[in-house]
């Protein structure tokens, strides 16, 4: 399978295999093995051979993830309940929500520039949790009040108004559209502020 990440501006194509345990990835960074544990990620670079034992059965898979993250193979009996958790998962349009001794907590991908992207994690009630898994609609709404503490606006226009006023900047891109979104007293007014902001960095 491959997926598409972008790093410093050029398009890399990252190849991986999925396991009923763990993925193999082997793109520009290296060949490694991955896998989730309820809310922990574990990622491993590993030689040919890890990787192939891997792929035989889901009992070698497991071998390999435990002599990677112990340092050592696993003695008999030490897989029967190893890699398993009591933390449920639930996976939405672009979240994870994780549910554990009825707490639940969403994780949300946070781009960091470039090729990396970093999980946040914010608390939530469990009707935010229903909420959040009956649409994509409602998941994003929800992503949206963990991150800001704020329910987004129902029309798509009003979401680019509060956007726009928050960062006038944004006004002097595309104009013309800009416009049809504000009266013209407030088109005026954005443009004024954003123009002094842009001359006041300029002058720096």
């Amino acid at each position: 399978m491959l997926s598409n990440q972008y790093l410093k501006g050029v398009k890399i194509i990252m190849e991986f295999e999925k396991y009923k345990y763990h993925y193999i990835f082997d793109d520009v960074l290296g060949l490694r093995i991955v896998w989730d544990r309820g809310k922990e990620h574990f990622s491993y670079f590993v030689n040919e051979e890890l990787a192939e034992k891997s792929r035989k059965s889901d009992k070698d898979a497991l071998e390999v993830m435990f002599y990677l993250e112990n340092k050592r193979w696993p003695k008999e009996g030490e897989l029967e309940n190893y890699n398993k958790t009591d933390v449920k998962e639930y996976v939405g349009d672009g979240f994870i929500i994780y549910e554990e001794k009825e707490k639940y907590e969403i994780r949300i991908e946070k781009d960091c520039g470039g090729a990396a992207v970093n999980p946040v994690f914010y608390p939530i009630t469990k009707e935010l949790k229903e909420k959040a898994l009956k649409s994509p609609r409602d998941g994003y709404e929800v992503v949206i009040y963990a991150q800001t503490g704020k329910w987004p606006p129902k029309d798509p226009e009003e979401y680019r108004r509060e956007i726009i006023r928050k960062h006038q900047k944004l006004i002097l891109i595309n104009p013309e559209l800009k416009q049809k979104l504000f009266s013209k007293e407030e088109y005026e007014d954005l443009v004024k502020i954003a123009k002094e902001e842009q001359e006041k960095e300029e002058n720096k």
